[in-house]
């Protein structure tokens, strides 16, 4: 999971998806100002989840779910 951070550029942010999904990587981002999670798996369209979302590790950590409420609980 990446937690963007403030010195980080959006385009930097998106070379670092594109690099890890070309190594197979399953990628969560955070977004924390919107309590939303970005869901990148190499070969399939990005999912946006919001506090009502729990994503999976699917293949790369199976039966792992983290609620998005969760992640941003305070």
């Amino acid at each position: 999971m990446d937690f963007p951070s403030t010195y980080q550029s959006p385009k930097e942010l998106r070379t670092k998806v594109v690099n890890y999904l070309a190594a197979g990587t399953l990628v969560w981002v955070a977004l924390p100002e919107t309590k939303q999670i970005e869901v990148y798996v190499p070969g399939r369209p990005m999912k946006l989840l919001g506090l009502d979302g729990t994503p999976d590790g699917g293949d790369v950590l199976p039966g792992f779910t983290l609620a998005v409420k969760d992640i941003f609980a305070e």
